[in-house]
């Protein structure tokens, strides 16, 4: 018999409508028997599964029942058995056709992708943290554990850093689809106005008010915000830290500490407006010319997480740190909400389950990695000291500090904040 040149494809609709050919004989019997193989592997055919005779090949509709792979459950899905014949004529019996047709079902039967006629799900996940960082990390060993219990069907892959571009243009990507997944903070945004509530000066006093507010309502409410814009952003977020205000002149005890002070701050309104209102002259500056600011002196204080004031060795540069804890951050989970609808729901279940375990993994890490900050800070030579905070919420509120930022975010949200760490 001559030799076979062929291609079984599952769910093929977009295969050629055309494809040239010599074809002897029409083998008509060959798909019956193919049919007979498709009943004893996966039930009865679609519509009686009739034969559909086109110009170079012949196909036919099956049922491919539901399976459960690995912890997840592929639905039964209908399917296209296509049979094309190429370059040489092709005698074709009832044996070959069942075997090319019982190879194709075992082999969708047998794959753990969610979808039949899907490849692989692929998806690519950009952040500024860098790898060393447990938001990195933590994700990481998400992505390897989505990996084992899909069997390998889905692919997260990481790229720390800012490989995949800034934060901002990483956001923009992932709104217009060209990414998948990212992480940021809601200040470094403007889409979503309030997502930066989280940033709100000496809201949360503690991270027990933290979590209860961003956990619950208030991060519901601000999820649900972000995905009337098309945003999915999952239900946990990720630790960026308590902010606290190096200094290399005086430590900052009272707000009138503050009074003329040069201190760096990021481009964004809340912090700008923040330490204006304190008495300070806030200077925004690129993180990455902060070290040689501080070092030449065009600023003479900053603020930052202490992992990230140790991990830039900002501490070289400074004498005092003070535990303001002015400010909490945290990174938000992002996915372009038509790329997650499109992933099969049992594939999005074990994502969010996986990043879920990731992020309450991370937010220990965080919080041991600012523990052991202040030692090894504290051991170059650098003198910290706790604050009061209350004295600088007083000065906030008597300037309308937070009147202003009450009818920026809206009266609910702000209810929603207040219900968790009392009236600002």
């Amino acid at each position: 018999m001559n030799d076979i040149r062929h291609a079984v494809q599952l769910g093929a609709r977009d295969a050629p409508e055309h494809v040239p050919t010599r074809r002897r004989r029409k083998p008509a019997a060959a798909i019956d028997a193919g049919i007979q193989v498709l009943k004893l592997c996966t039930g009865p055919p679609k519509n009686t599964c009739r034969p559909v005779e086109r110009a170079g090949c012949i196909e036919a509709d099956v049922e491919i029942p539901a399976l459960s792979m690995g912890g997840i459950t592929r639905e039964s899905a209908s399917c296209t058995i296509r049979l094309i014949l190429r370059e040489e004529p092709v005698m074709i019996s009832r044996r070959t056709f069942g075997a090319l047709t019982l190879g194709a079902v075992a082999s969708a039967l047998a794959s753990p992708s969610l979808s039949l006629a899907a490849p692989k799900i692929r998806l690519r996940y950009g952040t500024a943290f860098p790898a060393s960082h447990p938001g990195v990390i933590r994700i990481i060993e998400a992505s390897k554990a989505i990996a084992t219990r899909s069997d390998g069907a889905i692919d997260l892959q990481v790229y720390p850093s800012s490989q995949l571009g800034g934060e901002s243009d990483m956001f923009t990507q992932v709104r217009g689809g060209a990414l998948d997944l990212m992480s940021t903070s809601g200040v470094n945004q403007t889409v979503v106005a309030v997502a930066s509530i989280n940033a709100v000066a000496f809201a949360f006093p503690t991270y027990d008010h933290v979590w209860k507010a961003m956990d619950g309502e208030l991060g519901d409410h601000v999820r649900k915000t972000f995905l009337d814009v098309g945003l999915f952003v999952f239900p946990k977020m990720l630790d960026n830290g308590y902010r606290n205000i190096t200094t290399s002149a005086k430590p900052i005890t009272k707000p009138e500490d503050l009074n003329g002070l040069k201190i760096r701050v990021p481009g964004n309104q809340l912090w700008v407006t923040l330490f204006q209102t304190l008495g300070a002259a806030p200077t925004p500056i690129n993180f990455g010319e902060l070290y040689a600011a501080l070092q030449t002196h065009i600023v003479d204080g900053e603020e930052n997480p202490l992992a990230l004031i140790q991990s830039s060795k900002l501490y070289e540069v400074q004498k005092y740190v003070s535990l303001t804890g002015h400010i909490w951050d945290g990174h938000h989970i992002f996915c372009n909400n038509r790329r997650w609808q499109a992933i099969p729901a049992d594939a999005r279940t074990v994502i969010t389950e996986e990043l879920t375990t990731a992020a309450m993994s991370e937010r220990a890490d965080v919080k041991a990695l600012n523990e052991k900050a202040i030692v090894d800070i504290k051991a170059a030579g650098v003198q910290f000291n706790t604050v009061d905070t209350a004295p600088f919420r007083e000065t906030l509120a008597k300037a309308g500090f937070y009147s202003k930022w009450k009818e920026t975010f809206g009266a609910e949200a702000w209810s929603l904040l207040e219900k968790d760490v009392g009236t600002l």
